[in-house]
């Protein structure tokens, strides 16, 4: 199964891959609370653009994030790491908020100042179910 099969069929066929998951700032949106509803943590995410003569390329540039901090060169949101202690449910919740308050900042940033001229932001979520992630660090708390 690849990460674009735990999205609903309509955001399914607005994903620009058939694997992964990349979709524009309001479908990404919706994906994230259908991740909120159905358990799935989405980690992390970067920015790509789609310039206008369809070609794909990371969406580079400076910008603060909801906590103050910069980011310089690949628009991105680095691993949202699971607390020691913490619950699938209470992580799921936080990591996507996380991503929902950094992604609209990313957004916002990019409509007041776009990298590229007619190029459209977009969103690669990378996302983990419950069993992915203890199959990699182990049973969840």
């Amino acid at each position: 199964m690849s990460d674009v099969d735990l999205l609903p069929p309509d955001l399914q066929a607005k994903s620009l891959s058939g694997r992964d998951i990349v979709l524009l700032y309001d479908d990404v949106l919706v994906g994230l609370d259908h991740f909120a509803a159905t358990g799935v943590a989405p980690f992390a995410w970067e920015g790509l653009i789609r310039r206008p003569d369809d070609l794909f390329t990371h969406a580079v540039r400076q910008v603060t994030l909801f906590d103050g901090s910069t980011v310089t060169g690949i628009i991105h949101l680095a691993e949202i790491e699971r607390e020691d202690g913490e619950g699938w449910s209470a992580y799921v919740a936080r990591a996507v908020g996380v991503c929902r308050e950094s992604i609209d900042e990313a957004q916002r940033a990019w409509d007041d100042r776009p990298g590229m001229l007619g190029a459209r932001l977009h969103f690669s979520l990378g996302v983990w179910t419950a069993e992915e992630y203890d199959a990699v660090y182990g049973p969840s708390a």
